[in-house]
């Protein structure tokens, strides 16, 4: 209990004595552990007691792997719980993404143009073969979206045997219970990058290069 009030006690100097921008940077850093990419934010409106977030400015770029963009947006809101934040597993009931734009950079290794698996990398890392169990974290907190709703997005494709990148228009989609929570849960949520698969999923029909939708096909996941 005396852990928890001096916690309140810190984050309520913490909410009136520091701006947005230090905000910005806090959460930014937080996103990035999560993500484990690299990720800036900008906070435009924040008031914990109702829960209310509005962020003006994010994007979230790979800096191993493919050296690549994997989302932006302009505009988000999100709805979480208050309280949550002062346990391990941080609730998120409602979030909504308005205009994304998601980058998927596919390229074979080795400069082979097999279509075989194994031989495809992305700057997502989210091919059959890339796929592994996301352990519970033990000293960091989890976070945990009820309700994800993703609106107007659309997803950039590039792909080295194309001359220009794919622009692709994407349907409205929501998601239940994504995030990376662990055991608190029960293991009971889509982890980010499943979101990422099933995205990939909506648009497969929808790329012309009969190449491409090939390789896709064979090295993920397509519902």
């Amino acid at each position: 209990m005396k852990k928890i009030i001096i916690f309140f006690i810190i984050l309520l100097i913490f909410i009136f004595l520091f701006d947005n921008k230090i905000l910005s940077y806090f959460f930014s850093k937080k996103i990035s552990n999560w993500t484990e990419y690299n990720s800036k934010i900008n906070i435009s409106k924040i008031n914990y007691f109702k829960g209310e977030l509005e962020i003006d400015k994010i994007k979230i770029n790979n800096t191993k792997n493919i050296k690549s963009g994997i989302f932006d947006a302009n505009l988000i809101f999100i709805d979480f719980d208050f309280l949550s934040l002062f346990s391990n597993l941080i609730i998120i009931n409602q979030v909504t993404i308005i205009d994304p734009v998601f980058y998927f950079d596919i390229k074979t290794q080795n400069n082979n143009t097999k279509l075989n698996k194994r031989n495809i990398i992305d700057n997502i890392n989210i091919t059959d073969n890339s796929k592994k169990i996301y352990p519970s974290k033990k000293k960091d907190k989890n976070f945990l979206i009820s309700n994800l709703s993703i609106k107007n997005s659309k997803a950039i494709i590039k792909y080295k045997k194309n001359i220009k990148d794919l622009n692709i228009n994407l349907s409205n989609i929501t998601f239940s219970n994504v995030g990376n929570a662990g055991k608190e849960k029960g293991n009971n949520f889509q982890h980010y990058k499943d979101v990422f698969r099933f995205i990939l999923s909506d648009i497969f029909f929808k790329i012309p290069n009969y190449e491409l939708r090939e390789l896709i096909k064979k090295n993920y996941k397509i519902r």
